[in-house]
């Protein structure tokens, strides 16, 4: 038998005769709470206490089919709707017939060490511990079990741009109608989807910037655009309300038309999603810092620019050439201290 809150509210929960049962005690106080599990436990140790109440805790497989899913459509991008697909199947497969309050850390970590595909465990547990945050919000369980686990390190993220050669062989190997989307998207950093869904209301050619409707946290960010994307823009016809046309109408897919324009440029291995790679990739060669580029992709945090750190080799360098520069700036000014002693050593050297 344990005590646990529930918001300020002190609850008692426990098992008896192979049933679960779980109470309010429906007060702030921990002394009061102490109180009254006692005087519980006397009465079950005596038989006289009926007045608690059983609490029916679904299985995943119920709590995912009758609630989860249709949080999830209101909630989650489409996108991320198609991949959890998949990890659902995997996720039903084990813990599918355990009660939300059954699954313990330690059967996860087991499921996490057997699982063989370090990446695909670790999305399969991280969509499994969201699942139990909201089971938690609508007060099905009182806490979640598996909120310390520990995913496994993955390595990192596949990371495959295109060089400046590589480049020019694309955009003149792609039709008409692709040739557009391939540059804004290497200039931009724009997603496949979110490129194929723009609106010229979308674009602002005053202050240069795409708008960008981001669906999984009903945000809205906007895009800087250089003077290359507002030109290639300008050069598109306005015959729809979309900004990618072919013949009129939306382009929808561009699948078909991008594998056959790399065949024709000779380059292999090249996925669309690889020009945000290039865009970042790029940006980083540049001299770009890494949380420029994050703010850029929209990413929250550093981690999922920390991939392109390597493409700088000489941002360490530059760091540590910037306290010489301090130094030398100082020598100018005040030749006392540090500075003064570092000339004086280097004076009787000489």
């Amino acid at each position: 038998m344990r005590l646990f809150k529930r918001g300020k509210i002190w609850w008692i929960d426990y098992t008896y005769a192979g049933k679960r049962y779980r109470y309010s005690l429906r007060t702030q106080r921990r002394d009061l709470a102490e109180k009254y599990k006692a005087e519980i436990e006397a009465k079950i140790f005596k038989g006289q206490f009926f007045g608690v109440k059983e609490v029916s805790v679904p299985t995943l497989r119920e709590f995912v089919e009758n609630v989860y899913l249709k949080y999830e459509r209101t909630h989650k991008a489409p996108g991320t709707q198609r991949r959890n697909k998949h990890f659902y199947k995997n996720l039903l497969n084990v813990f599918g017939d355990e009660k939300l309050s059954d699954i313990t850390l330690e059967k996860v970590e087991h499921y996490l060490n057997s699982r063989g595909k370090i990446a695909a465990a670790n999305r399969e547990i991280s969509l499994l511990r969201a699942i139990l945050n909201y089971a938690v919000r609508l007060k099905i369980i009182p806490y979640n079990p598996i909120k310390g686990v520990k995913l496994l390190k993955e390595s990192p993220g596949r990371v495959r741009y295109l060089t400046q050669d590589e480049f020019v062989k694309l955009v003149e190997a792609a039709p008409p109608h692709l040739k557009p989307i391939i540059q804004v998207a290497t200039f931009t950093g724009l997603r496949k989807s979110d490129l194929l869904k723009l609106k010229w209301s979308d674009i602002d050619f005053e202050n240069k910037r795409i708008k960008v409707h981001v669906t999984k946290t009903n945000e809205i960010r906007f895009i800087p655009m250089n003077d290359l994307v507002v030109e290639i823009l300008n050069n598109l016809p306005k015959d729809s309300e979309y900004v990618f046309t072919y013949k009129g109408k939306r382009i929808k897919d561009i699948k078909r038309a991008f594998t056959t324009a790399c065949i024709r440029a000779g380059i292999r291995d090249l996925k669309f999603h690889d020009l945000r790679h290039t865009f970042a990739s790029w940006l980083v060669m540049s001299g770009v810092d890494l949380r420029t580029v994050a703010e850029l992709m929209g990413h929250k945090t550093l981690r999922m620019v920390q991939r392109y750190s390597h493409l700088s080799p000489g941002h360490l360098q530059d760091a540590v050439n910037k306290i010489g520069t301090i130094l030398a700036q100082k020598n100018d000014t005040n030749d006392s201290g540090a500075v003064k002693t570092l000339k004086d050593k280097n004076n009787n050297e000489a």
